[in-house]
This record gives C-alpha cells, sequence and structure tokens, in this order.
C-alpha cells in the first residue's frame, strides 16, 4: 500500500539529479502546489522529461535553479511564449538539452495532480490518459489529489492502481493556477500576472517570492 503523507513528505522521494517525468500542461494533471513544495525545500539538479512544450512548472523549476537538464522540451519554441527562463540562466548556469544517454532512460519517478483516490491509493485520472503513459514510463510515482473517498476504486477502468504508486498527499486545488479537468477552470488572471512579471528576471524573482515562497504556509 502507497504512504499517504504531505507535500513535505513528497519532496523528500525528489532527490536531488533525480529523473522526473512531468505530465504535459495542456492535458492536465500538472502537479502544480507539489512544483512549490520543491522550489520551497531547494530541490536542484533535476532532469525533466516528458513536460513537451515546457510549460508552467518546468518555467517556474526552471528559473528557480532547481533543473540541470530538459529532455523532450523544445527549448526555442517553449520561450516564443510567456517562458522567458528557457533562455535566461538559472541557478550555477543556462539549462541544457539532455544527453542522449539520459535520454533513454526511465524517469526516477512520475508527478503527477488527480482528482481522486481512494483509502488503498487507487488513482483516478478521468480523461486524463496521458498520466497512464507517464507512470509506465516510471520507476515510481507520487500524486497530489484533491479528496480520497471512501468508494473502491480497484474495479473503475480509468485508474492507476495503488501497486504502481509509491506516496500521495492531499493538496485541494493542487493544480492551480493550471486547470483540472472535472474540477476547475484554469485561473486565466493569475497565469496573465505570471506573464508580465516572468518578462523580466527582476519581475521573476518577486513573482517566486510572492506566489511561491510566501506559499509556504498556505499549500
Amino acid at each position: 500500500m502507497p504512504e499517504f503523507t504531505d507535500l513535505d513528505g513528497l519532496v523528500e522521494r525528489i532527490p536531488d539529479g533525480a529523473i522526473v517525468a512531468l505530465p504535459r500542461e495542456g492535458a492536465g494533471g500538472c502537479a502544480m502546489a507539489l512544483v512549490r513544495r520543491a522550489i520551497q525545500r531547494g530541490v536542484r539538479g533535476l532532469h525533466l522529461v516528458g513536460a513537451q512544450g515546457g510549460g508552467l512548472a518546468v518555467e517556474l523549476l526552471v528559473g528557480a535553479g532547481c533543473v540541470d537538464t530538459l529532455d523532450g522540451v523544445d527549448i526555442a519554441a517553449a520561450s516564443a511564449g510567456a517562458k522567458p527562463n528557457f533562455m535566461r540562466p538559472a541557478g550555477d548556469g543556462a539549462v541544457a538539452p539532455a544527453e542522449a544517454s539520459r535520454s533513454s532512460a526511465m524517469a526516477d519517478l512520475a508527478i503527477f495532480h488527480a482528482g481522486k483516490v481512494d483509502r488503498h491509493g487507487n488513482v483516478r485520472i478521468g480523461g486524463m490518459q496521458h498520466l497512464m503513459d507517464l507512470a509506465q514510463a516510471a520507476k515510481s510515482i507520487v500524486v497530489t489529489y484533491e479528496a480520497c473517498v471512501a468508494e473502491d476504486l480497484a474495479g473503475a477502468a480509468d485508474i492507476i492502481r495503488a501497486a504502481q504508486v509509491a506516496a500521495l498527499a492531499e493538496a485541494p486545488l493542487g493544480s492551480s493556477p493550471l486547470g483540472l479537468p472535472g474540477y476547475y477552470e484554469a485561473d486565466q488572471d493569475h497565469l496573465a500576472l505570471y506573464a508580465d512579471a516572468a518578462a523580466t528576471a527582476d519581475g521573476f524573482q518577486t513573482y517566486l517570492r510572492n506566489h511561491v515562497y510566501q506559499r509556504l504556509a498556505a499549500d
């Protein structure tokens, strides 16, 4: 049975230098509360895979200096939108594309957010079938979720079974400011605020200070 813990307990399962698989932003399931907590706790040296086209989770991790290499992200294309950190030096230097030797490696863990889990640790992914592929490409899975329900989800077709999951943590609105299909829409006002702030390095650092580091108690 997987461990039920909190966000700090999940971050402890993300070692420095880990190969981490993240979902595509537009498809749903981004664990933004966990991303913020990883930044708050100073995780470093990550090798990110799976998040084609980048996205807010990747952008924050890169800008906060948590990432060494990106795999499967077109850095030049991703930077064309409101994602300047792909082209901006972060931490001790610029983030590099993945080396071929690591690109073929299975991820150490997959990280995503779901709407519903049961007390056994079965995770219902609803229409987010891409999360199944993400889970199968990783040695371990950690999940944040909106609610733990009394019903047994083991018989549902759209689940990732508890045996595949290492640990889970409750995180209401855990995908915000992004949306979660079937639960809530993206906060467009907040995303616009981020786009404006991230246009400069100083603005991005102000965003981190106000909306990541100061959220430690809230998350």
